[in-house]
């Protein structure tokens, strides 16, 4: 089973992964870049820079050592290829701890207040 699911780090859906883990069910993510606002979000920001990443590369890397599913998608080269390069730097546990503090914003739909 699969279950994808907006996650990102102003929504990290921490009791959604619990249960998928508990279930043995894999998670992939949809929105991890913030729909393009993780560009204003300081700490990410912060955390890019640090690594000498863009903010894209922050999210991805945060999923992914989330050991979630992520398929990220552009249609402009330059990002393609930078959506790739996550294997030369590590979000320590201070960077991972900074991600998850970050206030919570749903960019989606609520599922608990779906309109069928």
């Amino acid at each position: 089973m699969v279950n994808q699911i907006e996650l990102h780090p102003g929504l990290n859906n921490s009791e959604v992964l619990a249960y998928c883990r508990s279930h043995q069910i894999v998670v992939e993510s949809w929105s991890t870049m913030m729909q393009g606002k993780a560009s204003e979000v300081p700490i990410i920001v912060e955390i890019s820079k640090k690594h000498n990443k863009n903010v894209g590369q922050v999210c991805l890397k945060w999923t992914i050592q989330q050991e979630t599913v992520v398929l990220p998608k552009s249609s402009h080269e330059e990002r393609i290829i930078s959506n790739v390069q996550l294997d030369d730097f590590w979000l320590d546990d201070s960077d991972m701890y900074s991600l998850f503090t970050i206030p919570e914003q749903r960019l989606g739909p609520d599922p608990n207040n779906f309109d069928f």
